[in-house]
């Protein structure tokens, strides 16, 4: 008779043996660059997104996201004339990148966009959700983050299928450099 034993790996995922540089070995390390250097950093020291939101026309930016639901490119075509699901998909992996062993991760870094998250498997042709968004964080520049504009587009894409509204609270971190991920321990536990 085998030995009974708590079914849950505790801190199996935070292990901290495996970072970005276990997924690309070959990678040069540039981490020195970005050691006490503003010139590395995408925001001078003075920069305030709390500030920035505050000047943001949020219906000019609502508009523009409904119009971009609708607008079907010859590059990547709109599922049903509507961007809407790949725009929820967007939103829901990239939430879906925390971590509740060790509360890192989730849709408030705009990480999403960096590596190695940008090309697991699960997160395929989201770089296309990605493309389709940069025109407008292109125009409203710093006063929406990544991580804003890309679970905004999420809601937006619940709105535009006549689901009902959700709030949306802006103002999270906004980062222009890759957070450290550690995926952890990728062996199969037996």
């Amino acid at each position: 008779m085998s030995e009974a034993r708590c079914p849950v790996a505790h801190g199996a995922n935070s292990n901290k043996e495996k970072g970005n540089i276990d997924w690309w070995p070959k990678n040069l390390n540039l981490d020195i660059l970005h050691q006490h250097d503003q010139k590395t950093k995408p925001f001078n020291r003075s920069f305030n997104y709390r500030e920035e939101v505050k000047k943001l026309d949020y219906k000019a930016l609502e508009a523009d996201m409904h119009k971009l639901m609708k607008e079907s490119q010859d590059w990547w075509p709109a599922d049903w004339g509507n961007y809407a699901g790949l725009m929820i998909r967007l939103a829901w992996h990239s939430a879906g990148t925390y971590r509740t062993a060790d509360g890192r991760g989730g849709g408030g870094t705009g990480d999403h966009r960096f590596a190695p998250l940008n090309s697991w498997p699960d997160n395929t042709n989201l770089d296309k959700a990605r493309r389709l968004l940069w025109p407008i964080k292109k125009k409203y520049g710093n006063k929406i983050s990544w991580a804003d504009l890309m679970i905004l587009a999420g809601n937006i894409g619940y709105e535009s299928t006549v689901l009902k509204p959700l709030d949306f609270p802006m103002v999270v971190k906004m980062s222009g450099i890759p957070t450290k991920i550690f995926t952890g321990d990728q062996k199969l536990r037996p």
